[in-house]
């Protein structure tokens, strides 16, 4: 009977939640119960994923009141961390009896809890325990500098997905911890779990801080290399006994083999008090690893502290300021190797990535040196890791190479770079640094110049003045827009996993590095960034509202430094797409080519205007191909093959398309391009194959079957039966009235319409389709000229009057 009675609350609780939120997420099932909480994995219907809905029991927030504890759980949703698992949503509904039951979402992580690792596996190798370590003290630092403490680390709140660790639950500890232990102590709410709770926690102490984290830390970390939390015993009070009456265990007491380091740190983190423990997770985890600060060397300069940051010593050794005894040419061309981060942090990655991006942009402002592209080294790389250092100078034809490694620990930041000739393998130049982690921008600098001296390039004033010019005067302010860059880098490819999360955390330091420099301009190109691809995804709403603020920040941006190539790209989309106008397009995308020769986005979308609004494929197939040189993705391949579709090359589409789908199967565009390829080139057996590995392969056999039967004719009745259908969906479409405000971004559904009813030479009605399209946006008839596609409306007479009365006249 009390078992009926649990399932039937069990299924009242799923049925009320199910109500509630039904507009909203789809419930699937019931994935865990604890005392705490019960978890449904659900379906979010408008971002289509799988979220986990947790549910709180009610007992753990009536002591605080729901309003008070949603609004903990809205402080504690901000934090947007790499190995901290986002809270998505919140709200209340109310059950029958009318009791509010608070509910939380998150994503669905498809792995497993480091509590589900350990009880099959019982223990986990040294290495792997410490770099878990590693990914949860970034996450733990993170949300202490954000003024959130746990509360309740454990191997249950730390999920792993594909070996990167995740710590869930920050917003209910933060919540509960908001509410007053003594309140909270009164509702019967234990903050913690025994057998991971610090001394200062079982004695209800009010003045909890990041140290408890780190203690409990440290005791999952001793479980993970041990088998068992410390002071385990079947009794919980004998644990929390224990605890604070016996010193810090030992793992080599215990007989876990361990280097000495390893034990002591270990001790040290599970110190009984507070003050005796690490003082940040950090530096737990750097003790684990074995990394200590590096020593001052005699004679290295001191660098005074701005304001309360510490700026470590720096010592720089210079190998190649010495003339060389046979005068050789001057190296003109240069490769930089992708930043090796020896911390095995990745919430580190956005400083490696940033610093390594940076050094480049800075030395590609020198006339005389040529920078290959970072991301193309580090594809030929990634496909030849062992390619050694001259045989990859050859590859790229550059006369030198730049490599270096970084490692992080707490604070401090130990980098050393070394730049060796291509020729004979010698080093140039190496140098040190040992600084505070927030001085990464001055160290950028002082390595180009440095780079560029060693090289015995001569310099203009100018040029130096380019070298020496900072972005921001806060290191704060960088260090935030170093963080965003590298959550925008994540959030731009369309489908990626936790775009809209990486997006949002893009605006959060975006406006966090605004907030302590409004005149920093790479922080305002980097908020016109996030507003354009937020409103054009519907992430944000109205469209024309955020999109407005977009080119403000861009016009911004130009305003303070007129070199944003970044923000020059924005000004040419928003001219071409949105206001077409072609002029103000092709001076924005002109200027963001010359400004940043590395950026292949710059070249992707002055590849599109060339081929769009001015016909001149051969160019803008040229600037697609510098694109992929640069970045070799999916997109601008895909582009790519677009535009050899046009010029009718099928053969050069076909290898773009290929490529485009080797790199990211899933995706959809590449993959209809490349059947329609080879549909026109009457090669219907292998447009079926690529049909089989895409999502409506379920519709192959019709194919396959009138393929067989009836041959290409069969199989073309079978293509114009499918894109009438297609045509049939998008008039009903379009039939809508409101359809075209919610529409924003071409090409319109006028212009899908059109182009499917050119594919079935239906040039009456396509024309009736693009006159309905002019009445929109007339300026863009012009892209019904440049596109072969619809040569066919030359023989309509409404087509060659619109081109008179435009002036446009058409090409024999």
């Amino acid at each position: 009977m009390a078992g009926r009675g649990a399932e039937e609350a069990s299924a009242d609780l799923r049925a009320a939640l199910e109500r509630a939120l039904t507009d909203r997420y789809t419930v699937e099932r019931s994935i865990g119960v604890g005392g705490m909480a019960t978890v449904y994995l659900a379906q979010d219907i408008r971002h289509r994923r799988a979220v986990a809905i947790k549910l709180l029991h009610a007992e753990y927030t009536g002591s605080l009141g729901a309003g008070r504890f949603m609004r903990e759980i809205e402080i504690a949703a901000r934090l947007s961390h790499p190995h901290i698992l986002p809270l998505l949503d919140s709200g209340t509904f109310s059950l029958p009896d009318g009791r509010a039951v608070p509910y939380y979402v998150m994503p669905f992580v498809a792995g497993e809890t480091l509590e589900a690792r350990l009880e099959r596996d019982q223990t986990l190798p040294l290495d792997e325990a410490i770099r878990i370590v590693a990914q949860v003290s970034g996450a733990l630092d993170y949300a202490h500098r954000s003024g959130i403490i746990h509360r309740d680390v454990k191997p249950a709140n730390i999920l792993i997905h594909e070996g990167h660790a995740l710590v869930a639950d920050f917003g209910v500890a933060h919540a509960l911890n908001y509410g007053g232990a003594e309140r909270i102590t009164k509702a019967g709410i234990s903050l913690g779990t025994p057998q991971y709770m610090s001394p200062e926690q079982i004695t209800g102490d009010q003045k909890v801080d990041a140290r408890t984290d780190i203690y409990a830390l440290g005791c999952v970390f001793f479980e993970m290399v041990s088998g068992a939390p410390p002071f385990m015993s079947e009794s919980v009070r004998t644990v929390l006994s224990r605890r604070l009456a016996e010193p810090p265990p030992s793992l080599i007491g215990a007989g876990v083999s361990v280097p000495e380091a390893v034990d002591a740190a270990t001790q040290r983190a599970l110190a009984t008090m507070p003050a005796d423990r690490f003082d940040s997770a950090g530096e737990f985890s750097a003790a684990l690893a074995g990394i200590e600060a590096s020593p001052r060397r005699p004679g290295a300069r001191r660098w005074i502290a701005i304001g309360a940051t510490a700026i470590l010593a720096a010592s720089v050794t210079m190998l190649a300021l010495r003339q060389p005894a046979v005068r050789r040419p001057s190296i003109t061309s240069l490769a930089i190797q992708p930043l090796t981060d020896l911390s095995q942090d990745t919430t580190t990655l956005y400083l490696s990535q940033g610093i390594h991006e940076a050094v480049a942009d800075l030395l590609r402002r020198v006339p005389q040196l040529t920078v290959t592209a970072p991301s193309l080294v580090a594809d030929i790389l990634r496909h030849e890791p062992t390619l050694d250092l001259q045989a990859l100078a050859r590859r790229l034809d550059v006369g030198a190479v730049l490599t270096w490694q970084l490692r992080r620990s707490g604070a401090s930041l130990h980098l050393h770079t070394e730049l060796v000739d291509a020729g004979n393998g010698a080093m140039l130049w190496s140098a040190t640094y040992e600084r505070n982690a927030l001085d990464a921008l001055p160290v950028q600098h002082e390595i180009a110049r440095t780079i560029a001296d060693s090289l015995r390039l001569r310099l203009s004033g100018a040029d130096r003045e380019g070298l020496s010019r900072q972005a921001t005067a806060d290191p704060i302010a960088y260090d935030y827009f170093m963080r965003g860059r590298r959550h925008w880098i994540l959030s731009i490819p369309p489908g990626a996993t936790g775009a809209r999360e990486h997006a949002d955390s893009v605006l959060y330091y975006a406006e966090q590095a605004l907030a302590r420099d409004s005149l920093f301009a790479g922080a305002h190109a980097l908020l016109a960034d996030f507003y354009v691809v937020a409103s054009a995804r519907n992430w944000i709403t109205p469209f024309g509202e955020y999109n407005d603020r977009a080119i403000r920040e861009a016009q911004r941006a130009i305003a303070l430094d007129s070199t944003q190539a970044d923000a020059w790209i924005q000004v040419g989309v928003q001219a071409m797409y949105l206001h077409d106008d072609t002029l103000a397009a092709r001076a924005g995308l002109e200027r963001a080519v010359r400004l940043g020769p590395l950026l292949a986005v710059a070249f992707h979308y002055h590849g599109i205007y060339l081929g769009e609004f001015e016909g001149r494929l051969d160019s803008a197939v040229a600037q697609l191909r510098r694109a992929v040189a640069l970045e070799p993705t999916t997109l601008y391949y895909n582009t790519l093959g677009d535009l050899y579709m046009r010029a009718r090359k099928y053969d050069s589409a076909e290898i773009a398309l290929r490529t485009a789908i080797e790199i990211d199967p899933m995706a959809s565009g590449p993959r209809a391009r490349l059947i329609r390829t080879l549909e026109r080139l009457g090669r219907f057996s292998e447009a079926i194959e690529v049909r089989r590995g895409g999502p409506n392969w379920l519709e192959t056999r019709a194919f396959e079957t009138a393929l067989k039967k009836g041959g290409p004719t069969a199989y073309q009745r079978v293509l114009a039966d499918g894109l009438q259908r297609r045509i049939d969906s998008l008039i009903q479409v379009a039939s809508d009235p409101q359809h075209a405000e919610t529409e924003h971004l071409p090409p319109s559904l006028e212009t899908r319409i059109a182009a499917l009813y050119a594919e079935r030479r239906e040039w009456s009605k396509a024309m009736d389709w693009v006159l309905r399209d002019y009445q929109r946006r007339p300026k863009r008839i012009v892209l019904y000229v440049r596109n072969p596609d619809f040569e066919g409306l030359r023989s309509d007479p409404r087509f060659v009057e619109l081109l008179r009365e435009k002036g446009l006249g058409l090409r024999q």
